[in-house]
């Protein structure tokens, strides 16, 4: 996995997920602010490193489609083209929405955290110690807690990861993450990234700001 070329934001994230001392980590973006990418290679890590033996992980997002299309379809191809093999380093149950490693024996499991029929409700069945939650903002604050309070399998690991888009004062994410008096707040370490974080995105060098002439505007 180190031939795999990261941001520095994405390296800020991973480093937190890895070796902060905070539960939650809080990867907050616009679309190609590198949130996806710094997620997958955390998955790689937690499925194949054998420190993260027999991890429990929940990847979840509002709807089960966009998940399965997003984050899980890019985690099978990203192991497909480091020759992770399917069928021998690790299955996909499609039916059971799981994701089995051969190699640590950890799994993956995706579900939707979606309002809808309170779908949410399905993690009741599972304990987790890594939960990952993508695009944070499109889920209810119920739903979360649902999620959230399944971040008790018995693990040397634990650790949660969200990834949203910027909200207002008013969300709910922000009243318990950013807030002071956030129930979340003292457990969370916040990333705030943009498409300019990511040169990989915009397709210029690494250096390319800091090297950069400053303009300064004349009347």
């Amino acid at each position: 996995m180190s031939d795999i070329i990261l941001t520095p934001k994405q390296e800020e994230i991973i480093k937190a997920f890895f070796e902060g001392d905070k539960l939650w980590v809080m990867s907050v973006g616009g679309k190609g602010s590198a949130k996806t990418t710094a997620t997958l290679f955390i998955l790689l890590k937690l499925m194949f490193d054998k420190q993260f033996k027999k991890s429990k992980i929940l990847v979840a997002r509002e709807s089960l489609r966009d998940l399965k299309n997003t984050l899980i379809d890019e985690f099978i191809k990203l192991c497909t083209e480091k020759g992770i093999k399917l069928g021998l380093d690790y299955d996909e149950n499609k039916q059971l929405q799981r994701i089995y490693s051969y190699i640590n024996q950890s799994e993956i499991f995706y579900l939707s955290l979606s309002d809808k029929n309170e779908q949410y409700k399905t993690v009741r069945s599972y304990e987790f110690n890594v939960v990952i939650i993508d695009e944070l903002d499109r889920i209810s604050n119920k739903a979360f807690i649902e999620a959230s309070e399944r971040l008790r399998y018995p693990h040397k690991f634990i650790r949660g990861l969200v990834n949203l888009n910027p909200v207002p004062e008013t969300h709910w994410v922000y009243k318990d993450f950013v807030e002071e008096s956030g129930q979340f707040a003292p457990f969370t370490h916040i990333i705030k990234s943009s498409v300019y974080d990511n040169f990989i995105y915009v397709k210029v060098s690494k250096n390319f700001l800091q090297n950069a002439d400053r303009y300064t505007f004349e009347d």
